[in-house]
């Protein structure tokens, strides 16, 4: 491919991967039109305040869940694009696994 070796590969992309979801995910929040529009909104109807609020919280989640789907996607392209050692850090850099999740634990 384009790097020195399988391995190389592997860290090039997740890296690209992850730093592309960041952001989107950033960049939703940036100079957001969020915030004047919750300001304007809490001057004018309060009453509307629980209802915007949790309907961005709704979305922010089914984001959130899209997310956590193409996360999987990829482990799984991973696991069918690499094998042998670039497979095994390629599943680490994108799924965390039992031995990480159990120390920080």
């Amino acid at each position: 491919m384009f790097g020195r070796n399988d391995l190389t590969d592997v860290y090039y992309f997740a890296w690209a991967v992850f730093a592309l979801a960041g952001s989107l995910v950033f960049s939703a929040f940036q100079d957001s039109a969020v915030v004047p529009v919750l300001a304007e909104l809490k001057l004018r109807d309060p009453k509307l305040m629980p209802v915007v609020r949790g309907s961005l919280f709704a979305h922010t989640l089914l984001f959130a869940a899209r997310c956590g789907a193409h996360r999987r996607a990829r482990a799984a392209w991973f696991t069918v694009r690499f094998s042998g050692p670039a497979r095994a850090t390629a599943l680490w850099m994108v799924v965390p696994s039992r031995s990480t999740s159990s120390r920080s634990a």
